[in-house]
């Protein structure tokens, strides 16, 4: 694209009426207002709050580009009126502007474009480049937006089909403002948002705000896993059990994932108490369901605490979900140093923060070092994390909150401690429960599936194979019942079958 420069341009007010009427872009005799002016007036230039570009043809060749752009989308140069439409005259004199000056608009405008968005860096391409295949999940769920310049506004564009109205393909719009920060950490930023328009009007959502570059670098943090995680626990199969996602979108330097939004808070601002061990078993029961299917799809949370457990109905019947995904913690991680985790070092199995069992640590080959210790992590690190929270929520105190007890647990080999636990009442059982998915070496835990069939949960896991018996033996029924049918003898005349065969 050309460029043009603004302080060389000396514009004739009249010439310049005279090449916008010629475009369609104003009528000479008129105002700013549209209104006729009278004899004695210089006819404006344009609009009169439109820059005066320059010459016909680079007006023109403005138009055309902007409108290759994508920014004058289903507008017909030649006939279009900007004294009739002050959109598409803010929209042209907004992008020249930025042209010129080569920034964005400030943060203080009244009224943000929506015409505009910026030239992201795909996460597509960046995954390209590292030789790593993009998800379907992560394709399909990402997106058509356009943002705001200040990123207070975006509109999302997607297309349905409308088979009453017959329609094959129709373009439907969303858009949605921000009422509020709802929270905020080293990852970034989470938003309210509001719908503004269509049958949604005045529904919430959630939008998680996560930068895309690692501080310091140039470098880009590749979240495809963790999208994908999110993409798929949105399905309606899973919803019961994790935060649903409607989709994702990104900025140039910034990735924004949309969610459901979950009024009551999440779990950690419950934390006020000791909870009644059968409320535990609720949460315990839930979240272990939740990581069973993430487990089962080869997904591990790593970063599972009560922060990113959020809480549809509360105490006596609780319902949570599972939110995140670790994408917070990727964020973290490579924003700050490695393995320096603030506020969940509480929740985090012992291997991830490099402490290891005897038997571990003979295990190690001398190839691998300590430093490199990601490539021990399994699935195991979300049981000792639940663990963290189940005793959590008995007691309401941290387990292992020193890492020097943590140490003498793992590396030493000194005894669980089941003591508070069970002085506050909690059951054999559950204490029992506790040391199994806390187990010194990942290798010792229980996977979720396992974790589900122990004794403790045992009452609830068999209502729920109680409840899936039921449903398959329905089934059952149903198909039989449609398969069932009447054997017609046929060495009888037709006239004495059975008018109606089952």
């Amino acid at each position: 694209m050309s460029s043009f420069d603004r302080a060389a341009l000396r514009p004739d007010p009249r010439r310049i009426a005279e090449t916008a009427s010629s475009l369609g872009l104003s009528s000479p005799g008129t105002n700013d207002r549209g209104t006729q002016q009278s004899g004695n007036e210089e006819p404006a230039p344009w609009p009169a709050e439109a820059i005066d570009i320059g010459t016909e043809k680079e007006i023109k060749e403005f138009a055309r580009q902007i409108q290759e752009e994508g920014l004058l989308n289903g507008h017909d140069l030649d006939k279009i009126d900007l004294n009739q439409n002050a959109e598409l005259s803010s929209t042209i004199t907004e992008a020249y502007r930025r042209r010129q000056s080569g920034r964005a608009q400030k943060e203080s405008e009244k009224v943000p474009l929506l015409n505009e968005s910026p030239e992201p860096e795909k996460i597509i391409d960046q995954s390209t480049r590292s030789g790593k295949v993009v998800s379907d999940l992560v394709r399909d769920s990402k997106l058509e937006t356009i943002i705001a310049s200040n990123g207070s506004v975006v509109r999302h564009i997607s297309y349905i089909s409308n088979p009453r109205m017959r329609q094959r393909r129709m373009k439907k719009e969303e858009t949605w403002r921000r009422r509020k920060k709802l929270g905020s950490g080293s990852f970034g930023c989470v938003w309210l948002e509001e719908r503004l328009d269509g049958d949604g009007t005045g529904r919430l959502r959630a939008v998680k705000e996560i930068t895309k570059s690692r501080e310091g670098k140039g470098s880009r943090i590749d979240y495809n896993r963790e999208l994908e995680a999110i993409a798929k626990f949105s399905h309606s199969k899973y919803v019961h059990c994790f935060v649903q996602s409607f989709g994702w979108y990104e900025s140039e330097n910034t990735i924004f994932i949309t969610m459901e939004y979950i009024e009551k808070g999440d779990l950690q601002s419950y934390l006020v108490r000791p909870f009644p061990e059968e409320e535990v078993k609720q949460i315990a029961f839930q979240l272990l369901e939740g990581l069973e299917y993430m487990h089962e799809n080869g997904f591990a949370h790593r970063d599972l605490k009560p922060a990113n457990i959020l809480v549809s109905e509360p105490s006596p019947n609780w319902w949570v979900k599972i939110s995140d995904f670790g994408i917070s913690k990727r964020a973290e991680e490579e924003a700050t140093a490695y393995r320096t985790f603030v506020g969940t070092r509480g929740y985090l199995a012992p291997e991830i923060l490099g402490i290891y069992s005897i038997a571990d640590m003979n295990n190690i080959s001398s190839s691998q070092t300590l430093d490199d210790s990601s490539s021990l992590y399994t699935v195991s690190v979300d049981l000792w994390a639940l663990g963290a929270i189940i005793y959590r929520l008995l007691t309401n105190e941290v387990l292992f909150g020193d890492p020097r007890d943590l140490a003498k647990y793992v590396a030493a080999g000194h005894p669980f401690p089941r003591a508070t636990a069970s002085e506050l009442g909690a059951s054999e059982a559950c204490v029992d429960f506790l040391e199994n998915i806390m187990a010194r070496s990942p290798n010792s835990r229980p996977s979720s599936s396992e974790a589900l069939h122990h004794p403790w949960l045992s009452e609830l896991q068999d209502l729920v194979d109680t409840a899936t018996d039921a449903l398959e033996e329905l089934s059952i029924a149903v198909e039989d019942s449609r398969t069932e049918h009447t054997i017609v003898d046929t060495s009888v005349a037709s006239a004495q079958w059975p008018t109606s065969l089952g």
